[in-house]
């Protein structure tokens, strides 16, 4: 299946790794401008690919996946060069002393995980922990410019759905933006029965499009927002297509960063389906979008 064109590089150690990302990506509609199978590495290894990466105008961001390290110090001089310029997240599997084996065999040498950590974390490199947060970094940055910093607001048709993403994402280390007192005038009509205006912003369960709208251009607007968490549950009264469209033309009149998490199945697979298309990046559940939110704040810290 061949990689449809993109800004995001993708490079692995392992080729079913590589076959996994390309079908799920594939399926997304997300594309690469380079997608790299390194086998055993005897002509070019990982450095050498990261070196040319970190260059390369064609990549807005580098994604590896690794399994061991063979030359330490030309692998973090890499990372550090290539990070100065964009983001690179390492998923490094083998965190177990038995997961080393199985990845290496017992013949290879293998270091700690802690080493392995120290040296991505200090090469500049963000380290993603499994396929969930690859997968959620891999559609945040194949679809979104890099954040102005870390104050995120949050739209939501339901408290309960509202409250599990704050959770996250203060304890993930973010922060909720702090709306202006112009942005809390603006949205006043569009709260829900509470009628207070606040980040997160309440809408009713069966909140219409035209409020999503309304509601997600004034936030947009604030200069206090870096980013806009757009969340939905479905509604037999209100189509969740007719609020994805609303929030797409709203993002058409902006500069601003929305990410999508439109949560559900069958009901909301069109919606999703319009997100990836308009490339806003659009997640299954709000610890996918929370989780991807923070990989580009830590990229953002990390420079």
């Amino acid at each position: 299946m061949p990689a449809s064109p993109g800004g995001v590089a993708f490079v692995s150690q392992s080729s079913t790794v590589c076959a996994a990302v390309l079908d799920w990506a594939h399926e997304r509609d997300i594309g690469f401008s380079h997608f790299v199978s390194l086998g055993k590495t005897l002509d070019i290894d990982l450095a050498d690919v990261i070196d040319y990466l970190g260059s390369d105008a064609m990549t807005r961001a580098i994604l590896i996946y690794i399994e061991w390290i063979r030359n330490g110090r030309r692998f973090m001089s890499a990372g550090r060069g290539a990070s100065r310029n964009k983001p690179v997240l390492v998923i490094k599997s083998g965190r177990t002393a038995e997961g080393q084996q199985a990845a290496l065999g017992a013949t290879e040498a293998a270091g700690t995980d802690d080493v392995y950590d120290a040296a991505i974390r200090r090469a500049g490199m963000l380290r993603v922990n499994g396929f969930n947060e690859l997968f959620a970094a891999v559609e945040t940055l194949g679809r979104s410019r890099l954040l102005r910093g870390d104050r995120l607001a949050i739209i939501s048709n339901g408290v309960g759905i509202a409250v599990m993403a704050v959770d996250n994402l203060i304890l993930s280390g973010g922060r909720l933006a702090p709306l202006s007192y112009t942005t809390l005038q603006a949205i006043q009509p569009y709260v829900g029965p509470s009628g207070h205006p606040s980040n997160p912003a309440h809408l009713d369960e069966d909140a219409e499009p035209e409020r999503y709208a309304a509601v997600a251009k004034a936030i947009l607007a604030d200069t206090n927002v870096d980013a806009l968490l757009v969340m939905h549950a479905p509604s037999s009264a209100v189509s969740s297509v007719r609020v994805a469209d609303a929030i797409i033309q709203t993002k058409k009149a902006t500069r601003g960063a929305v990410l999508a998490s439109f949560m559900g199945g069958r009901s909301v697979f069109e919606a999703r389906r319009r997100f990836a298309d308009a490339q806003i990046p659009t997640f299954d559940t709000v610890n996918q979008a929370v989780d991807a939110f923070m990989h580009m704040v830590r990229f953002r810290r990390n420079q």
